[in-house]
């Protein structure tokens, strides 16, 4: 960039601030870094205190390797600082933490497999959640049901308190009269998900499911996506 900025100026006579300015440079920034390449210096350097001790680069790669890699953050990093900080900034360390652990992000997406399911109505998702509303006092609680194949949202059970267990069987089977005992749900732990009716609802529509099983497709969306391969 200085180069090409001591060509425009001697070949058109652009003073300095014009050419920062239009590059998007600080003209003090621009100075100092014309300071240093005259003095035969490297224009950028790193800011702190310069590292004097050396280190062993295949220990702390070793290092690095062990720490636990979630999908945004590794645990153990700071304790990794402190072990390094004589030989590497926190700014260096970080950069080669985050180069492992999208590696090891990437290698663990690899080998994961993605069930999808390629006809609509035999597995369903249920999840709990709430949030504020402006229309009731408190909380409002959704119990939010969606099939796995065509990606349809059915008409939640929305209540402004948690509802107990028996309301979300009478709900599910309400579905289950309307189109048909499915084959696969998930859901998570909660406690109104995993109660007791919940369980014998899935075990009868489990078993109507596979004595005789009843087909009726889902709405428009479901039947758009009926031979769609997902």
């Amino acid at each position: 960039m200085v180069a090409a900025m001591e060509k425009l100026k001697a070949s058109f006579g652009v003073g300095y601030v014009a050419l920062a300015a239009e590059a998007g440079v600080g003209y003090r920034r621009l100075m100092r870094w014309r300071r240093r390449i005259g003095k035969g210096e490297p224009p950028l350097k790193v800011p702190g205190p310069k590292k004097i001790v050396p280190f062993d680069l295949r220990q702390l790669h070793q290092d690095i390797d062990r720490l636990h890699h979630g999908r945004k953050r590794s645990h153990g990093s700071t304790a990794l600082h402190r072990a390094h900080s004589n030989s590497l900034s926190r700014r260096e360390i970080d950069a080669l933490v985050r180069m492992a652990r999208k590696h090891h992000n990437g290698h663990r997406a690899a080998v994961c497999h993605r069930v999808r399911w390629h006809v609509p109505n035999l597995a369903w998702a249920l999840d709990g959640s709430e949030y504020r509303s402006r229309f009731v006092t408190g909380k409002l609680h959704m119990q939010n049901l969606q099939d796995l194949c065509s990606r349809y949202k059915f008409v939640p059970l929305a209540t402004d308190y948690p509802p107990c267990g028996e309301e979300v069987s009478g709900y599910l089977a309400d579905q289950f009269n309307r189109f048909a005992p499915l084959l696969f749900c998930k859901r998570d732990n909660g406690g109104n998900l995993n109660h007791l009716a919940v369980d014998a609802l899935f075990e009868e529509a489990l078993s109507s499911s596979r004595s005789t099983r009843r087909w009726r497709p889902l709405p428009t969306m479901a039947r758009s996506s009926m031979h769609r391969v997902r």
